[in-house]
């Protein structure tokens, strides 16, 4: 579509000379042509080259110079050979001081640089609308453009011309279509198959619409501090351990480059912001004194209390704005949900028990809940609230695609205990290298109950053969053990040291997968198999008999000595073994 020129009036001496008296028009392209209405500007990239060409007709067009033989294609003119110009966008915005009339409503929009306009794609030149675009929405802050919005919650023209206004923004889309071709101003239309934003829950796709927001600004320096928000946090990431280690650069990444937190939604129901307006001047009340006797009503009834009582009643008697009046109402926006589970480190946490020694999650929870809770903590008690933050990877169904409700490929965990009991999901868990994405289906779960099985039998033959062991009686010292058995409790001592290091460093899969390999490999295919022997044919109070028995009775009873907490099912089975050991040797292990 094309936005004529205005030659006349303020900044008219700034043209170039070579354009003065003709019909230039400024060509932008658009997939969203319901935000016209709301176009304030044109955004030119500055560094880019603009060509003024003449077409077959006298008109003269204004595009980006790379984009000339693609868009007489496409908006199907011919050029008539001759160019008046060349110019940067730099010197079109701010030397020139180009204005554009809009193609039908009575308004002027200045040219504006931007650096998200891209050559890849359309004729270089874009129309700005800051009320519906992150993007647009600061180019109209840093040029002092108005945020216009004409839409409802609903995504209705609330105003506009009679063809779209009272009509939703989709609905609008092929009459404002059809407004630009009758004024003159559309080349081209064609259907353009491209990405654009859906909601998550329900798939339908969704607009952009600026709206009055609360924020909490990451870079002013608070009264008394010495560092802003966004510093302090930073600093705490690096006094943090991150498990992986990549987390640690990815929330840093993520606070550096964030914008102000948006800490206001609106909804029916949630977390009330705690704000009065004056009903006559509407100045927000500042008295802080008045504004805790709120805290009071919260703690009998709840945050609810903001939805069943008066502001004069939540407020002190008489509280009055600077302007007399006393009659104040609330502020409807709820606060966003991540500032409450931020906060959750706050209601459960007391005394020395905050920080937190862990926060465990998956890795959406860098934009989530790991990073709203830093924020949160940062700038209440000025330290992180966790010690040390574990990312574990999703659940992936045996095609490898990610569980979800909406692709009905989720296996409950209910389900798997009805199958395979509660304490196999655990195993499966503990077993799992949970940093990278974890496959979960029958055929996982049936090798792991095999698994399960090898390490319960192994320690089942360890416990039938000490029913006639009494270790005040038949315990042997270390240095009269036989040589095989001294190796075999070496081994044990390194596996639990191991173990144990593991688990400080939440390597649970590693313990896992290390047990079942001693159990398999090093006790019954190897140890077992060669003390069956001992075990069957010498007298009970034979030295090798003894030794092979003592080594059996420290297998297990290092096991207790492990108490895995990685799973519940194992950490049951070591009570079970250690209930079932001569003289319970657990107080001694």
């Amino acid at each position: 579509m094309r936005y004529k020129l205005v030659q006349d009036g303020a900044n008219a001496d700034k043209i170039p000379s070579e354009l003065k008296g003709k019909n230039v028009y400024a060509i932008i392209w658009t997939t969203t042509p319901w935000t016209i209405p709301a176009s304030m500007a044109l955004a030119f990239q500055p560094d880019f080259q603009y060509a003024a060409i003449e077409i077959v007709g006298g008109d003269v067009y204004i595009i980006a110079q790379q984009r000339r033989r693609e868009v007489a294609a496409d908006c199907r003119y011919t050029e008539s050979g001759r160019v008046f110009g060349t110019y940067s966008g730099r010197y079109l915005a701010e030397n020139a001081l180009l204005r554009f009339h809009h193609p039908f409503l009575d308004r002027l929009e200045p040219a504006v640089l931007a650096d998200y306009v891209e050559l890849d794609q359309g004729t270089g030149i874009v129309h700005t609308a800051p009320g519906h675009g992150a993007e647009d929405f600061l180019t109209g802050q840093k040029y002092g453009l108005e945020t216009y919005a004409p839409i409802d919650d609903n995504g209705v023209y609330l105003e506009g011309l009679p063809e779209y206004k009272g009509k939703d923004v989709f609905t609008a889309n092929p009459i404002i279509v059809e407004l630009l071709r009758s004024h003159g101003a559309l080349l081209s239309a064609t259907d353009y198959k491209h990405s654009y934003p859906h909601c998550w829950r329900c798939h339908n796709p969704v607009i952009f619409r600026a709206t009055e927001q609360w924020f909490v600004k990451l870079d002013q320096i608070a009264h008394g501090a010495q560092k802003s928000l966004r510093q302090e946090a930073l600093q705490e990431i690096h006094n943090v351990k991150w498990i992986p280690g990549w987390g640690e650069d990815r929330i840093y990444e993520m606070i550096e480059n964030r914008p102000d937190w948006c800490v206001s939604r609106q909804r029916f129901w949630g977390v009330p912001i705690i704000v009065f307006f004056c009903d006559a001047c509407g100045k927000q009340l500042g008295d802080f004194t008045a504004l805790r006797n709120v805290v009071k009503w919260f703690e009998k009834e709840g945050a609810d209390a903001w939805y069943t009582h008066s502001p004069e009643e939540l407020l002190p008697p008489g509280t009055k704005c600077s302007c007399g009046a006393s009659k104040w109402r609330k502020e409807n926006d709820i606060l966003d949900v991540w500032f409450d589970s931020g906060s959750s480190h706050l209601a459960v946490l007391h005394g020395n028990e905050w920080p937190a020694d862990v926060y465990a999650e998956g890795p959406d929870q860098y934009r989530g809940w790991f990073h709203s809770s830093l924020l949160i903590a940062v700038g209440i008690r000025d330290k992180a609230p966790y010690r040390c933050v574990v990312t574990h990877g999703w659940t992936l169904d045996e095609q490898g695609r990610p569980m979800s409700k909406s692709l009905g490929n989720v296996v409950l965990p209910t389900e798997i205990c009805d199958k395979w009991g509660a304490d196999l999901l655990r195993l499966w868990v503990a077993s799992q290298e949970y940093q990278a994405d974890v496959k979960m289906s029958e055929r996982v779960m049936t090798q792991l109950s095999e698994a399960y099985r090898k390490i319960r039998n192994t320690f089942r033959f360890a416990l039938g053969n000490l029913s006639d062991f009494n270790p005040s009686r038949d315990a042997l010292a270390n240095e009269q053990l036989d040589e095989m058995d001294r190796w075999m409790l070496e081994r044990t001592a390194d596996l639990v040291k191991r173990c144990r290091e593991w688990y400080a460093a939440y390597e649970f899969h590693r313990v896992y997968h290390t047990i079942h390999d001693y159990c398999v490999v090093d006790l019954s295919a190897f140890y077992y198999d060669v003390l069956k022997d001992r075990l069957y044919t010498k007298s009970p109070n034979s030295r090798s008999r003894r030794s092979r028995k003592r080594r059996c009775g420290r297998s297990p009873a290092r096991w207790c000595a492990l108490r895995p907490p990685s799973s519940f099912s194992l950490r049951r089975s070591s009570g079970s073994i250690c209930q079932k050991l001569p003289a319970n040797p657990r107080a001694s292990t």
